[in-house]
């Protein structure tokens, strides 16, 4: 008989796990789970490994990446930057533009309340001079034309002072003037910053009746009623600062009526009422101002003697018109 050999309890060694089938299956005792758990410690150690590896960021890559952002920041600011200063010019232009059209109406509005006839002159000086009160503003001895004017008129614009009275208006010059500096000096050719212009208003109310003298001075006696020598002690009033121009045409309505179409012809230098014997039919307003910095330039570049300063001032201004038309009615200068 053969006999069979005892089992001495030894077992085949396994491996701490096996997959079968794609399924994990479990030790079948502690030596089996010890050895599982370090095998499995050392496969997730050589993954961790790996990942890192594989996830990182070289110092080049990072310094690449930090110089386009940079770049992407520069443009950015440099869009924001400009956006501004163009929202802040473009602001800058209709607040000035706001500014040339309210100087307009507001000369629009006493200008055609205006009066004249054979007794109460309506006056346009064509030119600058001593009668004028005017300055020519930015003078250029190629520029000949590039005058500044004055006109003085009488408006219906307020009652009568006084109850004796039949007619009692105020009276009234605008003309253009050197700009003051902050100490109270006259901005002319002489002017260490150089010259620069506002359109002025003088006017007189009721000191036009309060005195025999005054009445005798006022345009119902007195046909040059506008010569300086009258106004002295009369409050200047700016109408607006940074004047390069200001000019003043009337039509002679008896020639436009008698068919004459040439507006060299019914248009008339120096125009007087008094002297033409009749008010204009209308009159051309024409006003040009440049803005704070170009009035700024234009100064200094005339306190140069720049040879294209007169260029610079016609790029850099504004040019506001209108047309007034006189409505006169019988009675209102008697």
């Amino acid at each position: 008989m053969i006999k069979q050999k005892k089992a001495t309890g030894a077992t085949r060694r396994t491996p701490p796990q096996e997959l079968e089938a794609g399924r994990l299956i479990e030790p079948k005792n502690a030596c089996h789970a010890f050895a599982s758990t370090a095998f499995s410690l050392r496969r997730g150690m050589k993954a961790g490994i790996a990942l890192k590896q594989r996830c990182g960021f070289t110092l080049v890559e990072l310094m690449v990446s930090m110089g386009i952002l940079v770049v992407i920041m520069l443009m950015m600011a440099r869009v924001f930057t400009d956006a501004s200063a163009a929202w802040r010019a473009g602001t800058r232009r209709a607040y000035e533009a706001q500014s040339g059209r309210v100087i307009m109406d507001f000369i629009k509005q006493e200008l055609s309340q205006a009066i004249a006839d054979d007794l109460v002159s309506f006056r346009i000086h064509s030119e600058p001079g001593p009668l004028s009160l005017s300055v020519w503003a930015y003078p250029h001895p190629d520029y000949p034309e590039s005058s500044t004017d004055s006109i003085c008129f009488v408006a219906a614009t307020r009652p009568p002072p006084y109850g004796a009275m039949r007619r009692a208006v105020p009276h009234y010059i605008y003309y253009v003037d050197y700009m003051l500096d902050i100490d109270g000096q006259r901005m002319d050719e002489g002017h260490p910053e150089g010259p620069r212009y506002a359109l002025m208003r003088t006017r007189k109310t009721g000191t036009t009746h309060n005195t025999q003298a005054n009445l005798e001075n006022s345009a119902y006696r007195n046909p040059q009623w506008w010569q300086p020598d009258h106004w002295v002690g009369q409050t200047r009033e700016i109408i607006a600062e940074n004047v390069s121009g200001f000019e003043v045409w009337a039509a002679k309505g008896s020639l436009i009526e008698a068919g004459v179409r040439d507006p060299d012809t019914y248009y008339i230098w120096n125009y007087d009422s008094v002297e033409e014997g009749e008010p204009p039919l209308w009159v051309d307003i024409y006003l040009m101002l440049m803005d704070e910095p170009a009035a700024i330039q234009a100064a200094a570049l005339w306190r140069a003697n720049d040879p294209d300063r007169r260029e610079f001032v016609n790029r850099n201004t504004r040019r506001y018109s209108a047309r007034i038309y006189f409505r006169n009615r019988e009675g209102y200068t008697r």
